[in-house]
């Protein structure tokens, strides 16, 4: 049975999983705050770890190989995995700290969140907001999907796996997975 080259870091896969998600090495630089540079030597390391090719590379797009498609749903649930054990550390220490992944739609996202999310960032300097912008139904899928904890979109939803609250005058409504509680 082959063994791993090297330790798997949680780091490099949760790089890796943007690229996979996002289909671009320079989306998920953007997303995390990296370099595109920087991300691409993360997932050769994460390559060289794992002894295979994670993704096929074709100028301006990326897909996953068979490989590619295995690591990237593990690294989906320990992301997930992460998120958990840190809400619920804090929770115990009865601190409020860590990653706060936002989706908007084009337009909270674009012209209303970051506003928010800068007067937020006041409030608790210790928490860092990541904001990802989509259309409405994409935001709806990140958070079934659990890839944002909280939605803003233009609309109030029915779906009874997401808890919708109007949050402004003009109809915004904020989502939640109703197994995320209110």
């Amino acid at each position: 049975m082959p063994k791993l080259k090297a330790d798997l870091d949680l780091h490099k896969l949760e790089i890796f999983y943007w690229v996979a998600e996002l289909k671009s090495f320079s989306q998920a630089a953007e997303l995390l705050s990296l370099r595109q540079p920087t991300v691409s030597a993360h997932v050769q390391e994460l390559e060289k770890a794992v002894d295979g090719k994670l993704l096929y590379r074709i100028p301006g797009k990326v897909s996953l190989t068979p490989l590619g498609l295995m690591v990237a749903a593990r690294a989906k649930d320990l992301i997930a995995f992460k998120r958990e054990t840190v809400a619920a550390v804090e929770q115990f220490h009865g601190t409020l700290s860590g990653e706060l992944w936002v989706g908007g739609s084009n337009i909270p996202g674009e012209y209303l969140l970051p506003l928010k999310l800068g007067a937020f960032t006041k409030k608790y300097p210790a928490v860092k907001p990541i904001l990802r912008i989509s259309d409405s139904a994409g935001i709806v899928e990140d958070v079934l999907d659990g890839k944002v904890e909280l939605g803003i979109v233009g609309f109030k939803g029915n779906d009874a796996r997401l808890c919708f609250e109007k949050i402004w005058d003009d109809g915004r409504e904020a989502l939640l997975r109703t197994d995320m509680g209110r």
